[in-house]
């Protein structure tokens, strides 16, 4: 599955697609194997996030890209609306250079 139709499945689902470079970096907070986590700055709703890189392998066949968007939009149905113990999901953000996508999420001080 190539990055576009990923893209437009995400769109189809309702879940918003940011731009990386919409995000400014503020720290990195964690790193290991299996995530990368950043503290940033969405600067069109001017809040602090958390992205947490995705690790898609596009070589997954589209059905099985279906079935993990679909558990993207149950995080997003039960962070709308906002609820006091439940992180908020805002969407994915995708960086266009190295076609990465990061779940960005509520950031919790």
């Amino acid at each position: 599955m190539n990055p576009i139709l990923f893209d437009n499945i995400l769109k189809e689902s309702g879940i918003k697609l940011y731009n990386y470079n919409d995000f400014t970096i503020l720290e990195k907070i964690g790193k290991s194997e299996s995530a990368n986590v950043e503290k940033a700055r969405l600067e069109s709703l001017e809040c602090i996030v958390i992205l947490k890189i995705l690790k898609v392998k596009m070589s997954l066949g589209e059905h099985v890209i279906r079935e993990f968007i679909v558990e993207l939009q149950t995080l997003h149905e039960v962070s709308e609306p906002p609820h006091p113990h439940i992180r908020h999901f805002y969407g994915v953000a995708k960086d266009n250079n190295k076609d990465q996508y990061f779940l960005v999420l509520q950031y919790a001080d």
